[in-house]
């Protein structure tokens, strides 16, 4: 077992896979567990849903939030505010082949907002990849992306109802 553990974790190091899943952690976690125990991922592995289940994912470009002085703040937010609504609307307009898929995932409204550009935005700030002041902006921009999203997602619960699988989440 011990080598296994290894060869595992050195198979993903060497190809940055995310590694092993716990299944057990998976349905420890699940936000939707009233919708069935989940029992596989999408093909790539990063997202775990309740079958019939998906996640409308969206990245903001950081390069377009970057000034003379870092990031423009300001701008990041109403760009993430705009994101968060325009994900939602496309989960409203988009076309499903199966009723089921168009069901649950009107139940479950699931959106998945991120960031690219993060090792360009070093460069232009000139902080190293691995600095303490790249990892310190790392988490200032991941809680605030985090923050922001989800005040606009309250933002559209007090103007469109909560989803209808909110409580039950």
């Amino acid at each position: 077992a011990r080598q296994l553990w290894e060869d595992i974790a050195e198979s993903a190091w060497k190809t940055g896979d995310p590694g092993v899943v716990f299944m057990d952690r998976v349905w420890e976690t699940a936000p939707n567990p009233q919708l069935g125990k989940i029992a596989t991922s999408n093909p790539c592995g990063e997202e775990f849903l309740e079958n019939y289940g998906n996640c409308c994912l969206g990245s903001i470009n950081l390069d377009n939030h970057l000034g003379v002085y870092g990031l423009d703040w300001d701008g990041l937010e109403q760009t993430i505010r705009t994101a968060v609504r325009f994900l939602d609307d496309v989960i409203e307009v988009n076309s499903f082949p199966l009723p089921k898929l168009r069901e649950v995932n009107l139940a479950t409204r699931r959106i998945g907002l991120g960031y690219m550009g993060w090792a360009d935005a070093l460069v232009r700030l000139g902080l190293p990849y691995d600095s303490p002041e790249a990892q310190a902006l790392a988490r200032e921009l991941g809680g605030f992306v985090e923050r922001i999203a989800w005040d606009e997602s309250h933002n559209l619960a007090v103007e469109r109802g909560p989803f209808p699988e909110y409580e039950n989440s």
